[in-house]
């Protein structure tokens, strides 16, 4: 009987300190704690709308970071933070910098590694040979040589494609815990995982809302069910976008201002369309989608990643300049102009048919005259550039209305604040030339006047340079411009690939509504753009 005894008193004191550990545990859980690990940002190219993901990647697990409002902290930041923890996520109350970040490597030769996986009955389309033509082949349609052009040859992308390998389940769409599962099955398979600089996991669909997913200046990318076919321009937009937030990108926007280009109510707003710019492989890329292109990134992004040495001008003076298309490699004149105006800064370019953009003959309101982009400073080290469209309201379309956002011949744009004033003289092939007169040159009556409503602008153009490809602004709206390509008519049912595309086709509003969607900023709270 005392052995019985004791037996069962050791059980009962067993027990007792299982129960009192994992009351322990449960009592940690929802209690502040600091954390320490590297602040990653993650964004998620989802169905007609994007989001964002932020990460704290500690030495034992991955935490998902819940802001009230989000901090101006450089992604792959290393970082303090102080939050309530409940499993696997932090409400943060508190978040310091410990060390910044190194900015990512953009030219020379990138190495990637593609993971090719699959779990379950779950499948791809995609091959490893099909996967390595996609992504290094020497197809002018590849990832590696679309980076070529687009970067004027400073970039480009070497690497290897695994054999399908096969991970558990992850019942949900748990991107690191892909990540640990995919990663190790590769070393397992005699991968090298750490000597290359970044890591794609091409997985089946299902769990994840988005085509794709990237890191802001990080190592990983998430495709889903993608790198299967080459004549999609969609399919080939996502990798190329994704590699884009890996070197540091965030999205190129649109500045939405109604029924105006711009105004400082719309600035202090914050009122922005997340994919906005069409014309940027950073934004929408709507055109590109339906034509199987993938479009260059735009000046601002060109000159922030290293690849734009000597190609953009400066403007110190009023004068008459002249710049060629953005996309020739052997350019002469200035492929940009850069007006600094205080709190904003304005990027000018002109696109054409040439290079990655040459599906752009199917789209001409996107070579009517120049696009302008704008400096856009919001909190969270958003880089991205705003697009300002210069005929608003054009098409009840989501993305549709910037397809046309060109400053055309006869044109002028006065700067919201009075900083300049640029008129479009010409366009042609070979370039455009441009009037800017700064503040200084302006006559006083002048120099701060704000931008015409859009009717007065249309009624003090001469005849000759009346835009013909787009409806006058105080006219009602129209799906289909003059001289622009028909778009197909609006369906109140989607289709089955509006189902599995990351946004819905272009020219087609969302399903089930024939209005067009309000264009408020994606950020919870409106913040300041001057």
């Amino acid at each position: 009987m005392g052995t019985i005894t004791r037996m069962c008193l050791l059980v009962v004191c067993a027990a007792t300190a299982q129960a009192g550990a994992a009351g322990a545990a449960e009592a940690s859980e929802g209690r502040s704690k600091t954390l320490t690990g590297r602040y990653v940002v993650v964004h998620a190219d989802g169905k007609l709308s994007g989001s964002v993901r932020y990460y704290l990647r500690a030495a034992e697990r991955t935490y998902r970071l819940r802001f009230k409002r989000r901090p101006s902290i450089r992604p792959q930041a290393r970082v303090q933070v102080a939050g309530v923890v409940e499993g696997a996520s932090v409400s943060v109350d508190d978040i310091d910098v410990t060390a910044t970040p190194a900015a990512p490597d953009t030219t020379g030769m990138e190495t990637l590694l593609a993971i090719q996986v699959r779990w379950g009955s779950a499948s791809r389309q995609s091959t490893k040979p099909g996967a390595e033509a996609f992504l290094f082949g020497s197809d002018q349609r590849s990832v590696d040589q679309w980076y070529r052009k687009a970067s004027y040859g400073k970039l480009g992308w070497t690497g290897a494609v695994t054999e399908d390998i096969v991970i558990p389940d992850p019942h949900g769409c748990d991107l690191y815990g892909i990540v640990t599962s995919a990663t190790g099955a590769a070393r397992d398979s005699g991968y090298d995982v750490d000597a290359y600089d970044r890591v794609m996991i091409n997985a089946p669909a299902g769990y994840c809302g988005s085509a794709g997913y990237g890191e802001v200046g990080g190592r990983f990318t998430w495709l889903f069910d993608g790198l299967s076919n080459l004549s999609d321009g969609y399919q080939r937009l996502v990798p190329a976008h994704e590699l884009g937030h890996n070197l540091g990108r965030w999205h190129s926007h649109g500045l939405e201002c109604g029924s105006e280009t711009i105004s400082h109510e719309c600035l202090s707003r914050g009122s922005i369309d997340e994919y906005g710019n069409a014309y940027d492989v950073m934004g929408n890329n709507w055109p590109g989608d339906t034509a199987g292109g993938v479009a260059m990134f735009s000046a601002k992004p060109l000159i922030e990643l290293g690849w734009f040495g000597g190609r953009a001008l400066e403007v110190a003076s009023s004068g008459s300049y002249r710049i060629a298309p953005l996309e020739l490699a052997g350019a002469i004149s200035p492929q940009a102009l850069v007006i600094d105006a205080g709190s904003r800064r304005y990027y000018v370019e002109l696109r054409r048919a040439l290079g990655v953009d040459d599906f752009l003959t199917a789209y001409p309101e996107g070579t009517n005259g120049i696009q302008v982009n704008m400096r856009h400073d919001l909190l969270g080290a958003d880089n991205g550039p705003l697009n300002l469209d210069f005929a608003p309201g054009s098409s009840t379309c989501s993305y549709c209305d910037f397809f046309d956002s060109s400053l055309d011949p006869g044109q002028t744009f006065d700067e919201v604040g009075g900083a300049f004033r640029m008129t479009v003289d010409a366009v042609s092939d070979d370039g455009a030339t441009v009037s800017v007169e700064l503040a200084t040159s302006l006559p006083p009556r002048r120099r701060s006047r704000p931008a015409l409503p859009a009717s007065s602008r249309a009624a003090a153009r001469p005849s000759a340079s009346r835009r013909t490809r787009r409806p006058s602004r105080t006219t009602a709206r129209s799906t289909t411009r003059p001289g622009a390509r028909a778009r197909p008519p609006v369906r109140t049912t989607p289709s089955p690939r509006e189902l599995t595309r990351s946004r819905c086709a272009p020219g087609t509003p969302p399903a089930t509504s024939t209005r067009r969607r309000p264009r408020t900023s994606s950020r919870s709270t409106p913040l300041p753009l001057w």
